[in-house]
């Protein structure tokens, strides 16, 4: 069977929907054509070819891979890399290894490469080839314990952390703020590995996107940002969730931001509130904020997919990272990366 790998071309799109309907469940967000044209076709730049790669044979769509060219700062510089998406084959022609033809061909044209939310023949196959994983921390706070008990059947432990006197701000950011960019140059070096928050990037990720609005915020003070935090809120009535989707912020400023948000989510009539990151970076402050860790215990049976409410089973998401050889040694290791739900393709308009 010959195999042909390519980028499906926007005009394929057709064919693509029909890919995505044979492969995934009734209404995935991968069959909205928006979706889509945003996720992989629009940034970095705008193309007549999608960010996907696709195997034909005889003019048969058998797989898929989806990536957004993304660049990143690796422990201050700028590095070309590449956040990796969906990957699928069809059932039967699984054994032929096309995934991992579709893998290797995106990884090879970037220095640094991420993927989120794997499945666990997905974490097997990039382990195979060289990826390391881990699973993002994901730390909580309960705002509702009586409708949190009746959601999830059962009292979850609760904190009380209050704002304190302080001379900063939270101020809501309804477009791009020009400040932003004085921001990430002050945490440039915070960071050893992460996803370069330029204009553009914030633009596309978070304030123009098409299907979900954000609720984006800084702490502000005598005129200058010093923290940047993107939240949605999400889930029924009987079930509501505030999702902290990404989180920058100078160490004098951590905790303020934090606990502002708490309040949001509450007022908003948000139950709890979660989020998903990597690295050891920010802990004390989420708990210095009332967060505590939702990795085990209690707070695990917190539900992180509420469209509808799933209740059991694991919440953990995991993510694996690669550095081209010739790089850092740390940078293949997955504590030197701060990513978050943002930074992958894992906070849906399901």
């Amino acid at each position: 069977m010959g195999i042909e790998i390519r980028n499906i071309a926007k005009n394929e799109k057709g064919e693509l929907i029909a890919f995505h309907r044979r492969n995934y469940r009734a209404g995935h967000i991968l069959e909205d054509p928006r979706y889509l044209d945003w996720q992989f076709g629009e940034f970095p730049r705008r193309s007549d070819s999608y960010s996907i790669l696709g195997a034909w044979s005889a003019g048969r769509l058998l797989g898929v891979f989806g990536y957004t060219e993304t660049p990143y700062l690796c422990f201050g510089k700028r590095c070309r890399a590449v956040s990796l998406g969906h990957l699928m084959v069809e059932p039967s022609v699984r054994h032929l290894g096309i995934g991992a033809l579709l893998l290797a061909r995106v990884k090879k044209s970037f220095a640094l490469a991420i993927d989120h939310g794997l499945t666990r023949d997905a974490v097997r196959l990039f382990t195979e080839m060289g990826f390391k994983g881990e699973t993002l921390s994901r730390f909580a706070r309960v705002l509702s314990p009586d409708a949190v008990a009746k959601a999830v059947g059962a009292e979850l432990p609760v904190t009380k952390a209050e704002l304190p006197k302080s001379d900063f701000r939270f101020v809501r950011l309804r477009s791009y703020d020009p400040r932003l960019a004085l921001l990430m140059r002050s945490v440039r070096e915070k960071y050893p590995i992460t996803v370069e928050r330029s204009k553009r990037y914030l633009e596309w990720r978070y304030f123009h996107h098409p299907l979900i609005s954000y609720a984006l915020f800084a702490a502000e003070r005598r005129g200058r940002l010093h923290s940047f935090v993107a939240v949605r809120i999400e889930g029924p009535d009987e079930c509501r969730a505030g999702r902290i989707i990404d989180c920058i912020s100078e160490e004098s400023a951590e905790a303020f931001p934090l606990l502002s948000v708490a309040a949001f989510c509450r007022d908003a009539g948000a139950h709890y509130v979660d989020y998903y990151f990597s690295g050891p970076l920010q802990k004390r402050a989420l708990r210095n904020a009332g967060f505590a860790d939702a990795g085990s215990g209690l707070l695990s049976l917190l539900p992180s997919r509420l469209n509808p409410p799933v209740f059991g089973g694991s919440n953990a998401i995991d993510f694996v990272v690669q550095a081209r050889r010739g790089m850092l040694r740390r940078a293949s290791h997955p504590r030197s990366w701060y990513t978050t739900k943002g930074g992958g393709d894992q906070d849906r308009a399901y």
